[in-house]
C-alpha cells in the first residue's frame, strides 16, 4: 500500500539531497531498516542510485547481491552490500537470508557500521522479478532469473 504525503511549496524547497557520505549513511540505514521490517530490499537499492552510488547487482550462482560505493569531498568511502542467499546446506533446509553491510571508511579505517538482516519470506524474488519484468518492459534487457 502506498503512502501519500503532501508538502507544501515551502517544504519542498527546504528538502535537500544528502551530500556528505555520513549523511548518506543516515539516510540508508533508515532505508534498511524500513526494508528490514518490510521483508524487501530492493528499495534500499533504488534509494542508494537515487543519492548517487554506483554500483548495481553483484549476482552469483547461488545468490542475489548488490554493491554500491561512493565518496565525498572529504574522503570519506561508503560502501553497501545486499545479500540475499539460500544458507541451507546438504540435509538442512533453512530459510532464505537477506544481509544489509553498509560502511564509512577514512584511509581504510571503518568509522561507521551498520549490519542488519532478516530470514525468510520469498518477496525477495518477487521483487527480483518484477524489477527484470521493469527493465524489459523499458527496453533493457533482462536477467533470467532462477
Amino acid at each position: 500500500m502506498f503512502k501519500r504525503s503532501h508538502f507544501t511549496i515551502e517544504q519542498i524547497e527546504d528538502i535537500t539531497m544528502p551530500t556528505t557520505v555520513t549523511e548518506i549513511f543516515d539516510c540508508l540505514v533508515e532505508e534498511i531498516k524500513n526494508a528490514v521490517a518490510d521483508r524487501g530490499f530492493l528499495s534500499v537499492c533504488n534509494r542508494a542510485m537515487e543519492l548517487g552510488l554506483s554500483g548495481g547487482p553483484s549476482d552469483s550462482e547461488f545468490s542475489v547481491g548488490y554493491r554500491f560505493e561512493g565518496s565525498d569531498s572529504t574522503g570519506d568511502m561508503l560502501s553497501l552490500y545486499v545479500r540475499s542467499y539460500d544458507p541451507s546446506g546438504p540435509m538442512q533446509v533453512r530459510p532464505r537470508l537477506t544481509r544489509f553491510t553498509i560502511a564509512v571508511s577514512e584511509n581504510c579505517v571503518v568509522k561507521l557500521e551498520y549490519e542488519d538482516e532478516y530470514e525468510g519470506s520469498n518477496r525477495w524474488r518477487r521483487e527480483v522479478l518484477k524489477n527484470a519484468r521493469d527493465r524489459h518492459d523499458n527496453g533493457s534487457e533482462a536477467r533470467k532469473l532462477v
